[in-house]
């Protein structure tokens, strides 16, 4: 079991900083993007092995230690802006629409008109092309540095080789009739 589980590797500070969202936006709302764009998405492309090694390295201190300069540029210059970009994906919905007693509801107030579903949509698939270019630079970046990050050659939990290094598009092309 990850003992660093609670460790998050970007602050809701930072999210906002790189985005549209309002500094005055809960950070509880922001820290359930962070977590689930960490521990869903993070995960998936990095591994197991290698997150629990990242966050290890920021709870104990380490990761600005000589040694770990790899990581500390794959923290920096890959994962912060992976995640800044994926937690506003997945903050879209969530902040547009409530889930109350009486269903899902969209608050709404006199002097805002809230956002239509396609056009939040519409900045989800923003974030997402961005978050996208985020991990496959990432990907690359580790494809090139493979040897200073022994935990990408260790099996995940799920049975499949950790990491997922597949590089993703979004694209608005549309290929059907």
């Amino acid at each position: 079991m990850n003992k660093n589980k609670n460790i998050y590797l970007i602050s809701c500070d930072d999210v906002k900083a790189v985005s549209q969202i309002n500094y005055n936006v809960d950070d509880t709302i922001v820290s359930s993007a962070i977590r689930s764009s960490q521990d869903i998405y993070l995960r998936e492309i990095i591994g197991d092995n290698l997150l629990e090694s990242i966050q290890e390295k920021v709870a104990d201190g380490s990761i600005d230690s000589d040694e770990n300069a790899a990581y500390l540029t794959l923290l920096d210059d890959y994962i912060f802006n992976f995640l800044a970009y994926k937690a506003n994906v997945e903050i879209c919905v969530p902040i547009s629409f409530k889930i109350r007693n009486i269903g899902i509801s969209q608050d709404f107030d006199a002097n805002i008109q809230a956002a239509q579903l396609r056009n939040i949509a519409e900045v989800a698939d923003y974030y997402e092309t961005q978050s996208d270019d985020k991990q496959n630079r990432m990907i690359d970046f580790l494809i090139e540095n493979r040897a200073a990050f022994p935990e990408l050659d260790i099996q995940c939990s799920c049975g499949k080789q950790s990491p997922c290094l597949k590089k993703t598009a979004n694209t608005q092309l549309y290929l059907g009739i």
